[in-house]
């Protein structure tokens, strides 16, 4: 249905990584999030900072970076890497001996592409 493509106009990239969870507690709080897509509402920023309780510092993107857009591929704002060590954070060698431990890139336009070009993206809302 041509008439809901492209509907997309804000995302969160929201890293966590396992090895900060406190004994005890059952929350982890990301290490980074990155705002993508279009445009970026206020409010939403505000919610995310409040419930994620994500350090204001690595909350980077659209809407927090004065002038940022994702609008083209490989745009280093853009580039989320994620250390081999945190994907592979306490899962035991002899289970993955013989897989490649790679960082992992991943390019959030590339993301926010591949979505807009899918029928169902009208149904992605945004996170407040």
């Amino acid at each position: 249905n041509q008439n809901i493509r492209g509907k997309i106009t804000q995302m969160y990239f929201i890293l966590y990584r396992q090895r900060d969870r406190q004994q005890g507690e059952g929350r982890v709080n990301p290490i980074k999030v990155v705002s993508f897509g279009a445009s970026a509402e206020t409010s939403s920023m505000n919610a995310i900072l409040r419930h994620t309780r994500v350090n204001p510092v690595h909350f980077t993107g659209v809407g927090r970076t004065t002038g940022l857009q994702n609008d083209t591929a490989n745009t280093a704002p853009f580039q989320v890497i994620i250390d081999a060590d945190d994907i592979w954070y306490n899962v035991p060698d002899d289970v993955v001996q013989n897989i490649p431990r790679d960082d992992f890139n991943i390019d959030l336009f590339e993301v926010l592409s591949f979505l807009r070009d899918r029928e169902w993206s009208a149904n992605i809302t945004e996170t407040a």
